[in-house]
């Protein structure tokens, strides 16, 4: 499946995770919004896979204010927490920001334990997330 893309609204083009698990992108005021499909039957390597696109997809365009509907990421183990933190690195050099907007109890947990909740703004919904 070819990327699309739309010249007249500025949408990211979508880009596909195996032919299974493609990314949605949609502008929502100041944020460019990222969804998966509702998969919470991901195994790791699915979630690797997933986190990878995600990556690819962000670093295209690394000023912009992204918000990631993490709902549908069951897990992050720590390679994938690493790259994650790389990546809002990147961003916020860039003068862009990731936030994870309603991560499931298993990813939430995780980065708040581990105090990496303050790098990984995790935020319930989309309204909470344009506001921050």
């Amino acid at each position: 499946m070819a990327p699309r893309s739309s010249a007249l609204t500025g949408e990211i083009p979508a880009t596909t995770i195996a032919t299974t698990m493609p990314w949605q992108s949609r502008r929502e005021g100041e944020l460019q919004v990222l969804s998966l499909g509702e998969s919470l039957a991901m195994d790791s390597r699915q979630v690797d896979a997933a986190i990878d696109q995600l990556c690819q997809i962000v670093t295209r365009q690394p000023s912009l204010r992204w918000a990631v509907m993490a709902s549908s990421i069951p897990m992050l183990g720590s390679a994938n927490i690493a790259r994650l933190i790389t990546l809002v690195r990147q961003l916020h050099t860039a003068g862009g920001k990731l936030i994870l907007v309603a991560p499931l109890p298993a990813v939430s947990v995780v980065l708040m334990l581990a105090r990496l909740d303050r790098l990984l703004p995790m935020k319930p919904d989309l309204a909470a997330a344009a506001a921050d």
